[in-house]
């Protein structure tokens, strides 16, 4: 079962509704864009966004060596 939250190494927790609202309102971005308007960390980012994509709320493209991620 997909979890829908992840904690950081500080203890804060992340949600998927909010990488799906950032990704919403902010357009196509790489993972490193999620992160730093969520100010987590890459590898926290990219897994939120491979769940969502997953689902089906998100899509994810390959540009060169990055993931661009954008609403459906």
């Amino acid at each position: 079962m997909p979890r829908d939250s992840d904690a950081d190494d500080f203890g804060r927790k992340y949600s998927s509704a909010e990488f799906l609202r950032v990704v919403r309102e902010s357009g196509p971005m790489t993972t490193g864009e999620v992160a730093n308007e969520i100010e987590c960390h890459r590898n926290t980012a990219r897994d939120q966004l491979k769940r969502l994509a997953k689902r089906g709320r998100i899509k994810k493209e390959e540009i060169g060596q990055e993931f661009v991620w954008r609403s459906n």
